[in-house]
């Protein structure tokens, strides 16, 4: 077991400290990625987990060359009903240790999955840093990938200390509340999210707890902060912007 010296909590510190300023995306993947030492990870793959009718995997930055040609997957029900590491992403918890993640990178990469990588992922572990939205049923997820067990060892034990900074830096940054997107209220995205599934306003009511007047409520106010006709308009600009994906 590793155990944390000085110079580990400084680095975890360090890290943290400099979160506070980060803004896009390309930063914080600069940011982490120059970290790898530091923090003792190979490579780091940043990702949105979406569970609707299907379970889809969105790759939002990675610096694994075997993975940069995915961009986003829907997860097979086949694979998703044997895998224990999705369901428990989408139940909630927020640190997770998967060894050997060669069967998941085999169902991310398809037909162009071989032998050999299957083989290279076979001794990795990866430690999983994850967020679970309960109302839009989406999971933001930063997976740190070590191919030694003493790499493996020193972030396991840096882990906990990470999750909720780096979690909440990734979800701030990716959060559709930014001012240069929109000024949608949390309940205001949660209920354009399911607008954007084609839910009638009885279903987001059913789904989310509330009445459908209080859904009605929440759609005018999206048209009116997105100046738009009606609620596929405002699903339309809600795409266009960047507000959903």
């Amino acid at each position: 077991m590793y155990e944390m010296n000085k110079s580990d909590y400084k680095a975890v510190l360090d890290l943290v400290t400099s979160l506070v300023n980060v803004k896009t995306i390309n930063a914080f993947s600069e940011m982490i990625v120059n970290s790898k030492e530091l923090l003792g990870f190979d490579n780091v793959l940043f990702s949105e987990i979406t569970y609707h009718k299907t379970c889809n995997y969105k790759i939002i930055f990675t610096d694994d060359e075997l993975l940069l040609n995915v961009r986003e997957k829907v997860i097979s029900p086949e694979f998703f009903a044997k895998d224990d590491i999705l369901k428990r992403i989408k139940d909630g918890e927020e640190v997770l240790k998967i060894n050997n993640p060669s069967d998941f990178i085999d169902e991310l990469l398809g037909e162009k999955s071989t032998d050999d990588i299957r083989n290279y992922f076979k001794n990795a572990t990866c430690h999983a840093l994850s967020k679970m939205n309960k109302e839009t049923l989406t999971a933001n997820l930063i997976t740190f990938l070590n191919m030694t067990q003493n790499g493996s060892d020193k972030f396991g034990a840096m882990a906990g200390y990470l999750h909720t900074h780096l979690i909440y830096a990734y979800g701030r940054i990716m959060s559709v509340g930014d001012q240069n997107r929109s000024n949608l209220s949390e309940r205001e995205l949660s209920v354009i999210t399911w607008l954007k599934y084609g839910k009638t306003s009885w279903e987001v009511a059913k789904i989310l707890d509330i009445t459908e007047n209080t859904v009605n409520f929440h759609i005018k106010n999206i048209k009116r902060k997105l100046n738009a006709t009606n609620r596929q308009h405002a699903v339309a600009i809600a795409i266009a912007q960047g507000i959903l994906g």
